[in-house]
């Protein structure tokens, strides 16, 4: 099982040494508790560029992030991600990331995902919360014609129902792994190399609330969850109230192991 962790942000080389080291430590610790390996992709932005208000945070840059997320892949070996938010961006991040993540507000912008795709790298794409899973199957089409064959990612991170208020409809998850269209409209995602992540960490559902999503949406099909966490959120530059507290993670991502588990059981078993 694979989880996408890190701070929203990189705010320093220093601190996101320390913490990749400390999901490598707690990576070793889920498999001595529970005997299963898994894999951690250590994702933080080098640029928050799509803020509400231009005083937030928007982080260090393309250049110096780069350099840091580099550097945290050659010290832990543990593979990066990062947003990326222009052609531009991408030509010059595909050299570092491993995965190549396009944000939410941009999951339909052609150009984008296509340079993705060039890049011939893992590409994870934000489902955005305005878009019919249905709809992901273009977001694919786009991304393979550009001559990329590696992995898909389709993070869900649910739809707007109101102003500011974002649920995820468990149903999403049968449509986007490929295995069901819960309407039978006909709408299937048939790419086997489509994978399934749950984005826990939504603003306003606190990271309380981000601990049961991350558990609800595993045990709704996804095979990997995305979730930002931090050493102090309290003092996080940007989204601390969302993230979780490295103190806490490595009980739940024992809990979600085993209720993957339970899952993958279950469906192999199936008749």
């Amino acid at each position: 099982m694979r989880f996408i962790l890190g701070p929203c942000a990189i705010e320093s080389l220093e601190h996101a040494l320390m913490m990749a080291e400390m999901l490598r430590y707690i990576q070793m610790q889920v498999r001595q508790e529970t005997g299963v390996s898994i894999e951690v992709i250590y994702k933080s932005s080098y640029s928050k560029a799509n803020r509400t208000k231009k005083s937030s945070f928007h982080g260090v840059g393309l250049t110096e992030g780069l350099h840091i997320l580099s550097q945290v892949k050659e010290m832990t070996g543990l593979k990066v991600t990062s947003d990326v938010h222009s052609v531009k961006e991408v030509i010059k991040a595909g050299h570092v990331l491993d995965v190549v993540q396009i944000p939410h507000q941009m999951c339909r912008n052609t150009e984008l995902l296509q340079a993705a795709g060039k890049t011939g790298k893992i590409v994870s794409v934000k489902k955005g919360t305005f878009m019919n899973p249905r709809d992901f199957e273009h977001v694919v089409a786009k991304i393979r014609e550009s001559g990329n064959t590696e992995e898909i990612i389709a993070i869900e991170r649910g739809n707007h129902f109101g102003y500011g208020n974002t649920v995820v409809d468990m149903r999403n998850f049968g449509i986007l792994n490929q295995k069901e269209d819960e309407f039978d409209t006909g709408h299937y995602n048939t790419d086997p190399s489509v994978s399934m992540c749950i984005d826990a960490t939504h603003p306003g559902c606190g990271p309380d609330g981000a601990k049961r999503l991350a558990k609800a949406g595993v045990a709704a099909g996804a095979d990997m969850v995305f979730l930002e966490v931090h050493n102090r959120p309290s003092e996080a530059p940007c989204d601390g109230a969302c993230m979780i507290n490295l103190k806490e993670l490595k009980d739940l991502i024992v809990q979600i192991v085993k209720i993957h588990e339970v899952v993958h059981e279950a469906v192999v078993k199936r008749p």
